[in-house]
């Protein structure tokens, strides 16, 4: 497949995340056909026209497309998905985001009413990073968020992953640039030939294990990358339409479409090729706080 883009470069850009695979594997880590009506969905895009911040083009698409994924394709009621789009006349701040994220976390909880047990959380728009004060970062920098008027770094994130039920389990796609350790999850894994299952397993020694539930977070590209918003064919529909969009989550939805029964522990392979076969620099990233096993799967159906 080859791609007609227009990647957005500089300090801050978009674009993001995606899984797939072609091994069939024993039961969905974290969205299973059976506990659809127990699954909480955050989907957040922003392309900062009312804002300070370069503009995007393709992050709410991003939302829009993946929201039809997961409702009409995937079968999600729609009354478990919350949105957060900006606007020319509305920004998203940074409490905001921290709110939102919260607000799941909240719901799986033993005393929320009609509990969750599954979070999915989607963030497009811009990333950067940040002189980190101390020796916390290996490379002594903070990954962040870009809200309408600020910043959420890595920290902040981090902390809030403390607040979700230990039972609960949590995939994030991150669609920013610099987003490699967004969340400083423990484990990290890259594609590597020779490795069993062709993929590495890096253990970082510096991340806190001070979370109770189970969080994979598939990230868009390496911590000194960045992620392209491009003009790409929209994947939720038949009409061949193109539009700006992330590279990684076009690929996502493409890929999830085709490949449902994927390894999560493939995505370092085949994100890598089709970002190589796009012509796309970024490298997407997956982590988590637990070692992640080759039968675990994102979707069972």
């Amino acid at each position: 497949m080859s791609y007609l883009y227009r990647p957005v470069t500089g300090f801050l850009c978009s674009a993001f995340y995606y899984f797939l695979g072609t091994s069939v594997c024993l039961a969905g880590f974290l969205m299973e056909s059976t506990n659809k009506d127990q699954t909480g969905i955050l989907l957040i895009g922003q392309n900062y026209q009312a804002s300070e911040y370069p503009n995007l083009g393709g992050c709410i698409n991003d939302t829009e497309n993946l929201e039809t994924f997961l409702t009409s394709t995937k079968g999600f009621p729609e009354e478990n998905v919350k949105t957060m789009t900006d606007s020319r006349h509305k920004i998203i701040t940074a409490s905001a985001i921290k709110d939102a994220i919260r607000d799941m976390a909240k719901s799986t909880q033993e005393n929320a009413a009609s509990r969750k047990k599954i979070i999915f959380i989607s963030y497009s728009g811009h990333g950067t990073q940040r002189a980190a004060p101390g020796y916390k970062e290996s490379d002594g920098k903070d990954e962040c968020l870009v809200a309408g008027d600020g910043f959420v770094s890595d920290n902040e994130l981090h902390t809030l992953l403390k607040e979700f039920h230990p039972e609960s389990k949590v995939f994030f796609l991150i669609d920013a640039c610099h987003s490699g350790t967004m969340l400083d999850l423990k484990y990290r894994y890259r594609f590597k030939p020779g490795a069993p299952g062709n993929v590495s397993t890096k253990e970082m020694k510096s991340a806190v294990t001070d979370i109770s539930a189970h969080i994979v977070c598939l990230s868009g590209c390496q911590d000194e990358q960045t992620s392209s918003d491009a003009y790409l064919e929209d994947k939720t529909e038949d009409s061949k339409m193109w539009e700006r969009q992330g590279a990684c989550t076009q690929a996502f939805i493409e890929h999830c479409k085709n490949f449902p029964l994927a390894s999560l522990l493939n995505l370092p392979l085949q994100l890598k090729d089709t970002m190589v076969e796009g012509r796309f620099q970024q490298r997407p990233t997956l982590s988590s706080n637990r070692s992640l096993a080759y039968e675990d799967q994102l979707f069972d159906y």
